[in-house]
């Protein structure tokens, strides 16, 4: 036990705090209601089955001074509430089930844009 805690501890001394990163992403079920509540007890909440979901990833280095933009991956490619929208502040992918695919990890393994192929706002994958 004692050398698994130590292997991390002898790779992270070769990098700064400012260049270790960590995502991770997350399913958010956007039109899902509770099937209980907290606030009383024997009442009946009517939670719905929907699950239409979105799936976002979050990204941050390890000492908080840089956060990269949230990645939303959807089903729909070009959504009608986009219509209008001129600038976004997340990126925005989609996919058929809007999961994180091994393709989305693959070109989101070096999300800086000065280090590697962009991705085109709402590619569908």
């Amino acid at each position: 036990m004692t050398v698994w805690k130590e292997k991390p501890n002898s790779l992270l001394t070769h990098y700064a705090p400012q260049d270790i990163f960590n995502a991770d992403e997350t399913g958010i079920f956007f039109r899902m209601l509770p099937d209980r509540t907290l606030e009383f007890k024997n009442v009946n909440c009517l939670g719905g089955k929907n699950k239409d979901r979105l799936t976002a990833m979050v990204c941050a280095n390890m000492d908080g001074t840089e956060n990269l933009p949230l990645l939303i991956i959807g089903k729909s490619a070009n959504p009608r509430c986009f219509k209008n929208v001129l600038s976004f502040p997340v990126e925005y992918l989609a996919n058929k089930k809007a999961w994180m695919t091994g393709v989305i990890a693959f070109l989101c393994k070096n999300p800086f844009p000065h280090c590697g192929p962009t991705i085109p706002p709402g590619t569908m994958i």
